[in-house]
């Protein structure tokens, strides 16, 4: 399905047939991942976490945007919100 998917997307001029196969083809993949790959809802924390994971930034980058490094530990940990 991916593959037939892809061949489609890689098509210079389709047909308005070959568009609506590669547009049912893209809702049932999604579907699909949906039933059987569905992320669940990560909490603030843990997306801030990644956030800083990905970029590459440790606790002591976050205080000019916290304020104090008591305030950057206690969102990290949980203990306290940033939610305004």
């Amino acid at each position: 399905t991916l593959v037939c998917l892809s061949h489609l997307d890689a098509m210079p001029h389709p047909t308005e047939a070959e568009k609506e196969l590669a547009d049912l083809l893209t809702v049932l993949i999604e579907n699909f991942e949906e039933q059987h790959y569905a992320l669940r809802k990560a909490t603030p924390v843990e997306t801030l976490a990644e956030l800083m994971d990905v970029n590459g930034l440790k606790q002591k980058d976050l205080v000019d945007i916290f304020g104090t490094p008591s305030i950057v530990s206690e969102v990290l940990s949980g203990l306290s919100t940033f939610d305004g």
